[in-house]
């Protein structure tokens, strides 16, 4: 007889007691897999939403941006120079400042993602001091179509931005595109 406080075992009953039988084991394994599988399943669901959702939050951050600083130069110009391309893709935005010019426009760039190239249109601006990119590496100018709206007195642009997310697979995680529509005015002084 074994005997501890508050427990007592008898040898007997000890080295009768059996461990867990086979049917006992198949199932406890059979409920392990499929709660593993669930895990599993639920976690890769919750790691493909977040990279789509950032790819998302990207595109929206890199247009809004872009928008912003065209609009900014816009309203503090003095006219919209001639040499602008109006009504076809890619556009392209020469505004008159001061004694120069500032111009938005597209151009074609080579970019590595994972080994594999891509070709992709980067939207820049050019102040005099040398072209600046606005969009990232990670996303593909796929429209740029600037409408000339001035009338007599007033000049101004709509500027179409479209923003397709630049990834060297077809998968739909990956893809994801916004246009934009937007107004600019030059502001009389």
């Amino acid at each position: 007889l074994i005997s501890f406080p508050y427990l007592t075992i008898s040898r007997k009953k000890f080295l009768h007691e059996k461990g867990f039988t086979l049917l006992e084991l198949l199932i406890y394994i059979g409920i392990s897999t499929i709660v593993l599988t669930g895990l599993t399943t639920l976690t890769w669901t919750f790691i493909r939403d977040q990279v789509k959702q950032d790819i998302v939050s990207n595109i929206n951050e890199e247009g809004i941006f872009a928008l912003d600083i065209m609009t900014y130069h816009v309203q503090r110009a003095t006219a919209l120079n001639a040499t602008s391309v109006f009504g076809t893709h890619p556009g392209r935005l020469v505004l008159t400042v001061g004694a120069g010019t500032t111009t938005f426009d597209t151009y074609e760039k080579v970019v590595d993602f994972g080994g594999q190239s891509v070709t992709i249109r980067t939207l820049r601006m050019n102040d005099g001091t040398g072209p600046v990119d606005l969009t990232s590496d990670r996303v593909d100018v796929t429209n740029l179509l600037l409408t000339n709206v001035s009338t007599g007195a007033t000049s101004g642009v709509i500027i179409s931005l479209t923003l397709h997310s630049a990834a060297p697979t077809a998968d739909p995680t990956y893809a994801s595109e916004k246009t934009w529509t937007h107004a600019a005015t030059i502001r009389t002084r």
